[in-house]
């Protein structure tokens, strides 16, 4: 199983507005491209849990903030990642780990860059309940 990698997104300050280097071939844990996404996450909602096959995950900010929980089976534990605008990093999710993720303001947004297309059924979707972590 890899690993969840956490990294700093490089941003280009310039006076008519930021640049964001979100992704690229050599970005470290990018391996392929097969779709890319947008999930919007309402006020205090929470979205998952959910654990895919197959397909690596690549979540990005757009706007808001979002925490993201990784909990990986194997190990028993927990790990919370924060997403947002202000500081931004990416979080790259390799397959069988299982995440949701809570949005912290009115409108969050997270892009998701998917190593393979859709398939429904190459991923698991598990009740909130079922994995007992204090949001």
């Amino acid at each position: 199983m890899g690993e969840v990698i956490y990294s700093k997104i490089n941003v280009i300050t310039q006076d008519k507005g930021d640049i964001f280097k979100l992704l690229t071939k050599d970005s470290t844990g990018f391996n392929k491209f097969g779709e890319a996404y947008y999930s919007n996450i309402n006020f205090n909602e929470i979205k998952g849990w959910k654990k895919h096959l197959k397909m690596q995950c690549i979540l990005i900010p757009v706007s808001g903030d979002v925490d993201v929980v990784t909990y990986n089976l194997e190990s028993n534990q927990f790990e919370k990642f924060n997403l947002n605008i202000k500081d931004p990093y990416r979080l790259v999710i390799p397959p069988n780990i299982i995440f949701a993720f809570k949005g912290n303001e009115i409108s969050n947004c997270i892009l998701n860059i998917g190593s393979i297309l859709h398939d429904p059924e190459e991923s698991l979707t598990y009740n909130l309940n079922e994995f007992k972590y204090n949001w």
